[in-house]
């Protein structure tokens, strides 16, 4: 949360989705498997690399990482991140998440425009906008959901009404 460093912040997502996404490896793993009886004893390898490829994915996706303060922005999931630094921020600013507009939760593109993202999770109605130049100076909005998007957006020192 907030502190003399800025504000940071880990939202994880929700104890349904994890249970969600573990019936979802296991419904598919039973699935493969019965499909698999009779099947080589090489083809038993498959559903248990899918499953260790779905489990590191779902390790290093589970939460996402916000960090807000006088330097700038970083934010992402797992090893997905990305860092904006001060200057290239134009404005932050509270705004309620618009499901309708990213069609989702997770990493998503907004279907107005193409530089247009949020890192969304659910329960996380609301969040920071940021508005930022990358380094060839197009312009990008992002969404990122937060427990505290007034303190996330007081810790970077700027903000316009929203």
């Amino acid at each position: 949360m907030e502190s003399s460093e800025g504000y940071r912040e880990r939202v994880r997502w929700p104890l349904w989705f994890h249970l969600s996404f573990a019936g979802f490896v296991a419904l598919n793993l039973v699935v493969v498997v019965q499909v698999g009886e009779g099947a080589p004893p090489m083809a038993s390898l498959v559903p248990g690399a899918v499953a260790a490829l779905l489990a590191y994915i779902w390790w290093r996706l589970r939460w996402l990482d916000l960090r807000l303060d006088a330097t700038g922005a970083a934010f992402g999931f797992g090893g997905l991140k990305r860092v904006v630094p001060r200057e290239r921020i134009r404005s932050a600013r509270v705004e309620d998440f618009s499901f309708g507009k990213y069609m989702g939760w997770g990493y998503r593109i907004g279907w107005q425009g193409s530089r247009d993202r949020a890192y969304s999770l659910p329960g996380c109605p609301r969040g920071v906008r940021l508005d930022f130049d990358d380094a060839r100076g197009r312009r990008w909005s992002v969404h990122l959901s937060s427990r505290d998007p007034d303190a996330a957006v007081a810790a970077l020192g700027t903000s316009t009404p929203g």
